[in-house]
């Protein structure tokens, strides 16, 4: 018995030896299933750590990159692992070419992803001979620098600063204006070049063709816009833009004829100059023919109107500045807000098709060398004058051109979308509403009531007292402007044109029109250019009043302006900028003054303007004046 019970005990532990060790656990005395980590009952779940969810499924592994180049990268890519790798783009880098892809310093063959994550390092080589060099040259060592750059590609300018006593104008090569719209083939230098600054703003202006050369000034008319960049400093010498691209062309009418010429800039984006409300388009204004040896008529004409005339909505904003053209010296213009319908400037609403909309005309003489009824219209008024030794008074009749600037005759198909008929039903709605205006003020018996209706009095008030003081003799003839807004009355103003205003002491300009000196009521009495509007307004008595009332308000703030403008820290902080414009620019042109002797004529000009600015106050302060 004892000898069965050994031998029973060694066939278990036998057999116990050659069974598989999970064998005991999958067993039970009641043959049923024990094994505790089947059907996730198993604390902690899979028991490959780190691996697939499910046992037969092969991981995923990630192959990231390491270009080395700062702003250049290569997205990582994931895979399961033994699936083939796609194989990446070659990244780009300047001055570099792409080797291939390095893991621990071996070259990378891309197959199948590996089992666990890689991180490949790119390998470049330098071959500068796919690479030109461009010297930044600007005479200061320490400044000038080395920019490398794919042939046929384009290179962008180093900003530097100015220097003492001037500005920086542009890079050149070879001594020409050089447009970085050229594209690189060779290794080259660019040279630096500055222009002299003053006490004023700077006006940079580089004309240039197709070809990207320079085109000469003399190719620039009123109708051939020349493309150009423009650069400008402000007073101190900051940059408001640089090198923004431009139309540049002619402007003006007598000024046009005269060997200083008027310009107008067409910007290809807005630009908030000199604080300003954005836009593109400014022109610069020579502000001496005719002539003005202040130089100072137009700029404080405009400046009063914007500072002292608040009935006055809108004046333009204008500087002195020196303009350089293609490089040379072109002499002192007011830089100033070209005049137009927009935000900032004359804010009114101006729409194409639509009667009741916002109009801006110009009383304009020379209007008749255009298209009638689309680029201007003709009111049409009568005025009867008072008989003497008992016969009757003469009739006469008389029309007076205005162009239409807004809504632009030029773009109503192109912007409008509508046909010249239906743009010309448009001017001649405010042609009518115009001949309302004069109607009611020109007859013999006036309506001054419907006259109030249609005209907002107290910007004609303003804009008349401004053109009275300043005795601008072309008042009847060009640069009067007026507008209406939608659904409302007709404003005047902005104040626009005043070189054939005030003294001109040292031409017969002056005398001859009568402007010469400080006395007479000179638009509503006996200039030569007669406007209507303000002749036939001024003989109603309210208006009249409302006259001698605003002239009450403005009289002292006219006078400050002037206690502070002619000033001794005035002429020494202008005096050599202006000096060196008539010596440009002299007036008369055969005048060969010295720069010395240009600044004194200057500042004489400027003290007769002074006197003559004082007397006319003093005059229109008088019990026979307004």
């Amino acid at each position: 018995m004892k000898i069965q019970k050994k031998l029973r005990n060694r066939f278990i532990l036998c057999f116990a030896l050659v069974l598989p060790l999970g064998a005991f656990a999958s067993c039970s005395p009641t043959g049923e299933n024990n094994n505790s980590g089947e059907n996730g009952s198993n604390p902690g779940g899979n028991s490959n750590p780190g691996g697939d969810n499910n046992p037969g499924e092969a991981k995923t592994v990630t192959i990231s990159f390491d270009t080395g180049v700062s702003g250049v990268s290569v997205a990582p890519i994931s895979g399961k692992v033994g699936d083939p790798v796609p194989i990446p783009n070659p990244p780009q880098a300047i001055e570099r070419t792409f080797v291939c892809w390095l893991l621990n310093g071996v070259q990378y063959q891309f197959s199948v992803f590996p089992e666990t994550d890689i991180t490949l390092v790119a390998k470049w080589e330098t071959n500068s001979s796919n690479f030109y060099t461009v010297r930044f040259d600007t005479g200061d060592s320490s400044t000038s620098q080395n920019v490398r750059v794919a042939p046929n590609e384009y290179v962008s300018p180093i900003q530097v600063g100015n220097k003492s006593g001037q500005v920086f104008r542009c890079w050149t090569l070879n001594n020409n204006y050089f447009n970085f719209t050229t594209p690189i083939t060779s290794n080259i230098t660019l040279t630096a070049k500055w222009v002299e600054k003053t006490n004023l703003a700077t006006v940079l202006i580089e004309l240039y063709g197709s070809d990207g050369k320079l085109v000469n000034i003399s190719n620039v008319g009123k109708d051939t816009p020349v493309s150009s960049s423009i650069t400008i400093y402000d007073q101190n010498g900051t940059a408001l833009i640089s090198d923004a691209v431009s139309n540049f062309k002619g402007r003006g009418n007598g000024s046009w004829n005269k060997p200083k010429k008027g310009y107008k800039i067409k910007l290809d984006k807005k630009a908030d100059l000199f604080g300003r409300t954005a836009n593109k388009h400014w022109v610069i204004v020579p502000c001496q023919n005719f002539p003005d040896n202040t130089m100072l008529i137009n700029y404080t004409a405009y400046t009063m109107g914007r500072t002292i005339f608040d009935n006055i909505e809108y004046s333009p904003y204008t500087v002195w500045t020196d303009v350089y053209i293609n490089g040379a010296y072109y002499g002192v213009y007011d830089f100033t807000e070209h005049l137009r319908v927009a935000k900032g400037r004359v804010n009114i609403d101006s729409q194409y098709g639509v009667e009741d909309t916002g109009y801006l005309v110009e009383l304009d003489a020379l209007a008749t060398q255009t298209r009638k009824d689309v680029d201007y219209f003709g009111v049409t008024y009568t005025t009867t004058s008072s008989g003497s030794g008992g016969r009757p008074g003469s009739t006469s009749t008389t029309t007076n051109n205005y162009t239409v600037h807004s809504p632009s005759p030029e773009d109503y198909e192109t912007e409008g979308q509508i046909t010249q008929a239906q743009f010309k039903t448009q001017v001649a709605y405010i042609k009518n509403k115009l001949q309302e205006v004069y109607t009611s003020i020109c007859n013999t018996t006036k309506n001054y009531s419907t006259f109030s209706e249609l005209v907002d009095i107290d910007s004609l008030v303003d804009m008349y007292i401004l053109e009275e003081f300043y005795k601008n003799s072309d008042v009847g003839h060009s640069s009067l402007y007026l507008y209406k807004k939608p659904g409302g009355k007709f404003y005047f103003g902005p104040p626009w044109d005043f070189d054939w205003a005030g003294p001109h002491s040292s031409d017969s300009v002056g005398k001859y029109n009568g402007t010469d000196n400080g006395q007479d009521i000179y638009i509503a009495g006996n200039v030569k250019n007669k406007y209507a509007i303000f002749t036939e307004a001024y003989k109603v008595s309210e208006y009249l009043t409302k006259v001698k009332q605003r002239w009450k308000v403005l009289s002292p703030k006219i006078q400050e302006y002037a206690n502070s403008l002619f000033t001794n820290d005035f002429y020494a902080a202008n005096r050599y900028a202006l000096g060196r414009n008539f010596v440009k620019w002299p007036r008369p042109e055969s005048d060969r003054s010295t720069q010395a002797q240009w600044e004194t004529k200057w500042i004489e000009a400027c003290n007769t303007f002074k006197t003559w600015y004082t007397n006319r106050i003093n005059y229109l302060n008088s019990a026979r004046a307004i």
